[in-house]
This record gives structure tokens, C-alpha cells and sequence, in this order.
């Protein structure tokens, strides 16, 4: 442990700078999808509307431009929200990574994230906050697994080409995310069709960081060679 034990040489941390650049990110992240979403609604129903004269001056092609609104668009605009995530997935991943990095530096300590030994880069820095902070794993336990569902899709989305492998990986994805994927069945691919997959796994993130610094804040460390 860093936190408060037999030794005269402790003392809390000042994290709000990197609370206040963390957040700051995390703002100028939610604005940049927002803004990008809102162009995206702006061409779909720019779109629709370029269709709906192309099928007044072509009526026999209308089952084609249908065809192309219903599928062929919807699978493009998946595309950007399937970036979306990994986009929120990388951030958390450097944030966490940053703020394990900076309890190191500030308690002057050689235990480093590195020496915490995990399949993936999420569990290795709560691993590693909790043992350097006492952490509780209650203060993270709501969001956790929503976070941990979000993991899942995003490596479904980079590892397997956002394909899914069985019936069952079929089945896991609708139910962690009902209503809001929808389904190619000839190629096993599977696309995001709702803008509330990126905001809510953003939310989600916002939450895990804000509980994790708010305890961390709270906590006595030991310091090694305080200067």
C-alpha cells in the first residue's frame, strides 16, 4: 500500500489538475460526437430527401433507392459510431493509464502499472489503484460492468471486424445492447444503430473517473525521499 501507515513521511495528494484536464477531455470529446452526430442527422434527412425526388423522377428504381436508405446508409453511419467507441475506449484506457503513472511519480515510488500483471490495460490500472490507494472495489462497482459490456463491443469491433463468431456472441450483443444494433445475417456482421450506445458508454466513463479521483483525493500517501 502508499496510503497512510507507520510512517511520519505522508501526505495527501493535489490531483485537481488532472481532474480539471480530465474533465476538460472529456468535455471537448462529448462536443466534438455531439457535433458530429448532428451533421449526421442533418445528411440523413438531407439524404431522404434527395432520394424522395429521385424516386418522383425514377418510380421504378424506388425499391433500389429504398433498399439503399434502409441499409447500404445506415451501415456508413454505423461506421462512425462504431469509431466512437473505440475512440471513448482509448481515452479511458490513457486516462487510467495517466492517472496510475501519476500517483508513482507523486508518492516517488518504482511500483509502477507495468508490475501489475492482467490481460487487459482497464483491470490492470483498477488493479493497480487499488493497491496503491486502498481503492474499494464498491466505489466502482456500478459502472464496472457497463464498462467491462462496452470492452466487449469495442473488441468485437477492432478484433473481429465487428463481426460476431456464433449464435451465441449473436445473442450476447442484443441482449447488452437491445434495440440499438442491428444485424447483417449473410456476413455475420453486426452495426450500432443508435447514437445512445456512444453517449451512454461516455457517461459511463465520466462516472468510473469522477469516483475513482474523488477517492483518491481523499487518501493519505506515503511519500518515499520526500524532497
Amino acid at each position: 500500500m502508499f496510503t497512510l501507515d507507520e510512517t511520519p513521511n505522508i501526505k495527501k495528494i493535489d490531483f485537481s489538475y488532472f481532474k480539471e484536464r480530465h474533465l476538460l477531455e472529456l468535455e471537448y470529446l462529448e462536443k466534438y460526437l455531439e457535433n458530429n452526430n448532428q451533421n449526421i442527422e442533418g445528411q440523413k434527412q438531407k439524404l431522404g430527401e434527395d432520394l424522395f425526388k429521385k424516386i418522383e423522377n425514377e418510380p421504378e428504381k424506388e425499391s433500389y433507392y429504398n433498399d439503399f436508405y434502409e441499409n447500404d446508409f445506415q451501415i456508413l453511419i454505423s461506421f462512425y459510431y462504431h469509431s466512437s467507441i473505440t475512440l471513448i475506449h482509448s481515452t479511458l484506457e490513457n486516462t487510467l493509464n495517466q492517472l496510475c503513472e501519476e500517483i508513482r511519480i507523486k508518492t516517488n515510488n518504482s511500483f509502477s502499472i507495468a508490475n501489475i500483471k492482467n490481460r487487459d490495460l482497464i483491470s490492470q490500472a483498477t488493479d493497480y489503484i487499488q493497491f496503491t490507494s486502498k481503492l474499494d472495489f464498491k466505489v466502482i462497482e456500478k459502472e464496472i460492468p457497463d464498462i467491462k459490456k462496452y470492452q466487449k463491443l469495442r473488441n468485437k469491433i477492432i478484433h473481429q471486424n465487428s463481426c460476431y463468431n456464433s449464435q451465441k456472441e449473436k445473442d450476447e450483443i442484443e441482449k447488452m445492447f437491445p434495440n440499438k444494433v442491428s444485424f447483417e445475417m449473410n456476413n455475420n456482421r453486426f452495426h450500432i444503430s443508435d447514437f445512445k450506445v456512444v453517449s451512454n458508454h461516455l457517461k459511463k466513463v465520466r462516472m468510473l473517473m469522477l469516483n475513482i479521483i474523488s477517492h483518491i483525493e481523499k487518501q493519505e500517501f506515503k511519500i518515499n525521499n520526500p524532497v
